[in-house]
């Protein structure tokens, strides 16, 4: 898995490399099987710099796996807490494109399992 990660308006520290490294590895046992191939873009930016309340730090996390991207994005008040949200929000659209392809493999096999089931009975005919 390639891992890019960007901060605009914010320095990229190695504890802030770590920590998403290791919050992003959560998600990484979801593409187990394809894991050489995705990679995985987070953006961390501190969207104004004079204000100093509020939703001020927005987090993107994009991650590719086989052409599809797949994207989340959120806003928070720390740049911790900004990233958690947007990766929960992508543990989420992970499990549901994983069980998504599952599904539709699932239905292909059943598909040709009736086919060949139905060939079958016409060549006993």
């Amino acid at each position: 898995m390639q891992l890019n990660i960007k901060g605009t308006n914010l320095e990229v520290t190695p504890s802030v490399h770590e920590y998403v490294s290791k919050k992003i590895e959560d998600i990484a046992h979801f593409f187990s099987d394809h894991l050489e191939q995705a990679t995985v873009f987070v953006e961390i930016a501190r969207t104004t710099l004079h204000h100093n309340k509020g939703d001020v730090f927005r987090a993107e996390i994009t991650i590719k796996v086989g052409g599809e991207p797949i994207r989340t994005e959120a806003t928070a008040g720390e740049w911790h807490a900004a990233f958690d949200l947007a990766k929960e929000e992508m543990s989420m659209k992970v499990a549901k494109f994983k069980n998504r392809k599952d599904t539709l493999y699932k239905k292909g096999v059943r598909t040709l399992k009736n086919l060949m089931h139905m060939s079958s009975e016409e060549s006993e005919e």
